[in-house]
């Protein structure tokens, strides 16, 4: 589960996350790296 602290809401927590993949997260079908590190930090933290 991730916390997110939202000013002026507090702590938000999501369990499931769902990301419309083509022309949204990706290109030619290709997972966008920019993407992909922004994915993995917020998985780390």
């Amino acid at each position: 589960m991730i916390t997110v602290d939202i000013p002026g809401k507090g702590n938000c927590q999501i369990e499931f996350l769902v990301l419309d993949f083509n022309r949204t997260l990706a290109f030619d079908s290709q997972l966008l790296e920019t993407i992909e590190l922004c994915l993995k930090a917020t998985l780390r933290s």
